[in-house]
């Protein structure tokens, strides 16, 4: 809700109407996801970055009572080991480790002043066309509401595709950090290590709620990632 009031419609669906007491709100009428409009990979990425930074630019306000960077990484230093024994270790300790490590280094270098508004799940079945306007315009839905470093929502694009992934993981995974980097502006280093938290941590989810094989997948290319030393990869 907060998120809506912030963006006003600018990137994600507008909010039109809410009662609070009943819990309903009436959002603007949207079309199809992109995902089914039938536009390329890359097409979908430059899409979604670019609505993306739209709701970033969005100036916020001071007591907005979002969660910030900090809750985020600590609610994921937490989730990713606890779920990875509730799901009997399906993959080995030293990719939750690293994990850890990479939520470690995002905590050490995002800052207030470099944090915006993110969407925290903008993938390709949560951005709708826009009716009002052109074909290729689209709007996100349903924003979790976070302040944060901008290569958090990219960090989901980047598990995003993963029969795609699969094929080369390290090879695709370069080119995707890299297409990211280059569309947004933002640090490749931060993409990568956020693409590999979402890799392990939605990996062990999709198991929990029975998707095992998509999981599986998921975990297998952060695998094939975490034998890259992502510091020389992208010098």
């Amino acid at each position: 809700m907060v998120a809506l009031k912030i963006t006003d419609g600018d990137g994600y669906v507008r909010l039109l109407k809410y009662d609070m007491d009943h819990r309903a709100v009436l959002l603007e009428k949207l079309g199809l996801p992109l995902k089914d409009v039938g536009y390329s990979m890359e097409t979908q990425i430059e899409i979604i970055c670019s609505t993306l930074k739209k709701s970033w630019a969005k100036p916020i306000p001071k007591d907005h009572k979002l969660q910030s960077s900090k809750h985020i990484i600590n609610w994921f230093s937490n989730f990713i080991p606890e779920i990875w024994v509730e799901v009997e270790s399906p993959c080995s300790k030293l990719l939750i480790d690293k994990a850890l490590v990479f939520l470690e280094s995002r905590l050490s270098n995002s800052s207030l002043a470099t944090s915006v508004l993110v969407h925290g799940d903008a993938h390709n079945g949560n951005i709708l066309q826009d009716m009002t306007k052109s074909k290729a315009s689209f709007k996100l839905i349903d924003p979790d509401g976070l302040v944060a470093e901008p290569a958090y929502d990219l960090g989901v694009l980047m598990r995003e595709w993963i029969d795609d992934l699969t094929i080369n993981p390290s090879e695709n995974g370069r080119k995707w950090c890299l297409l990211l980097s280059d569309i947004t502006g933002a640090d490749t280093g931060a993409i990568w290590e956020w693409g590999f938290i979402q890799s392990i941590s939605t990996g062990l989810f999709l198991i929990k709620i029975g998707q095992e094989e998509m999981g599986l997948q998921m975990l297998n290319v952060a695998d094939a990632w975490s034998e890259v030393d992502h510091l020389i990869l992208f010098n």
